[in-house]
């Protein structure tokens, strides 16, 4: 668990190689809250070493302080330290994660569908699934989408699209592990699943790993996706 923030602790005298780390562990998705708290620190506190050591030296003073008991193992003493960083960092993310309370996104991307299936009535495969789509039908059109990927098999279309009905419907869990799948890969729904991958995160109140995502998306080739997170961003700033 704490691999990538013992590492990060070890580069606090090495600026360039830091910022390298810490660069590199961004997109994650995966890293333990102490390794998201160290970041979360180094970004509010400007990537500033000095003053990262300073704050987890108090923190870990502040623990230590708190302990009535004399302490009788130098081992014990390495612990405290160690627990000192750990709490620090976990308390400093979880600080920045629900700072937002109130915050809200206004005007989400509605995904305008296959424009070449879009049509006024209802046929067969893609054409019955957009149909339905465009009817806010959500429920039919993931049933219809599941035949499609029994009869055709999977695709990056049939599955970001399976996985925007989810979301539509309110299956967070179903639509994320959907839109994860093709996050990092070259599908042209890429960034569009990495949009709503951020949407789900506000949602949960993950907002720095929101914040985050919607960072990266500003300079998305998808126009549309890079002017609602450039917007989605400034509200989240806003309401911070």
């Amino acid at each position: 668990m704490a691999k990538d923030f013992q590492k990060l602790v070890s580069l606090l005298h090495s600026p360039r190689e830091l910022r390298t780390a810490i660069e590199s562990l961004r997109n994650n998705e995966d890293l333990d809250d102490a390794t998201l708290g160290f970041i979360a620190m180094y970004d509010e506190l400007g990537g500033d070493e000095v003053a990262i050591k300073l704050q987890m030296s108090q923190n870990k003073m502040k623990i230590t302080q708190s302990l009535k008991k004399p302490r009788k193992y130098v081992q014990l003493k390495h612990c405290l330290a160690y627990a000192a960083c750990i709490f620090l960092c976990v308390g400093l993310y979880f600080l920045f994660e629900n700072k937002s309370n109130d915050s809200y996104l206004t005007n989400v991307y509605k995904d305008p569908g296959l424009p070449n299936y879009m049509s006024d009535s209802n046929g067969n495969g893609l054409e019955s699934i957009m149909f339905c789509y465009l009817k806010e039908d959500y429920s039919t059109a993931s049933h219809m989408i599941d035949k499609e990927m029994l009869r055709k098999g999977t695709n990056d279309t049939l599955i970001y699209y399976r996985s925007l009905f989810s979301y539509l419907s309110h299956q967070d869990k179903d639509a994320m592990l959907g839109f994860r799948r093709i996050s990092h890969s070259s599908s042209v729904y890429r960034d569009r699943a990495r949009y709503f991958i951020a949407i789900l995160c506000v949602k949960k109140k993950k907002l720095y790993k929101a914040k985050l995502i919607f960072k990266e998306l500003c300079n998305s080739s998808d126009q549309s996706i890079a002017s609602f997170s450039s917007k989605h961003l400034k509200q989240l700033r806003v309401n911070r």
